[in-house]
């Protein structure tokens, strides 16, 4: 059993008292290495199932770059994941659909749970750079009115 120590007032070695701030630090640099590894294993089931992603964490927003296919195989996955996503989060999450070949039912009932989740943790859920035809399922199944798109124009970067 590993026991942090400290000097007292009178000079004296005694036992670090449960709570303290270095033992907070502590749990929370081990809090962020359990939630980085619970991440990693995310991508790495997504990836199994046809949706490859890169996550770039800035200060208040998460950006996920999804890439493949967000369909039945992966939409279970992605769920599962995305309460970390949430927990790691202080603001907004975009999900960048640029890399997106493919995406049925399954996979747009991801994304409205996914905006859910975030709502009610109140941080804003935004899609970005969506492709044409996946775009157009999104608006034929009238998800337009309900999520937040934004058209982002900037330079087509498809994560590998």
């Amino acid at each position: 059993m590993h026991m942090e120590l400290q000097i007292d007032g009178d000079g004296l070695v005694v036992p670090l008292p449960p709570g303290s701030a270095r033992e907070e630090v502590a749990d929370e640099r081990s809090m962020d290495r359990m939630a980085h590894r619970r991440l990693y294993g995310w991508i790495d089931a997504l990836a199994k199932r046809g949706l490859g992603m890169e996550i770039d964490l800035k200060p208040g927003r998460t950006i996920l770059h999804l890439r493949g296919r967000l369909d039945r195989q992966s939409a279970l996955v992605l769920k599962d994941g995305f309460r970390e996503i949430v927990a790691q989060t202080s603001k907004s999450i975009d999900v960048d659909l640029v890399g997106v070949d493919r995406v049925d039912g399954l996979g747009l009932a991801a994304l409205v749970w996914s905006w859910r989740l975030a709502l009610d943790s109140g941080l804003e859920l935004r899609l970005t750079r969506m492709r044409p035809d996946v775009r157009a399922i999104v608006t034929k199944m009238n998800l337009h009115h309900l999520l937040q798109i934004v058209e982002d124009r900037g330079p087509l970067h498809i994560p590998e």
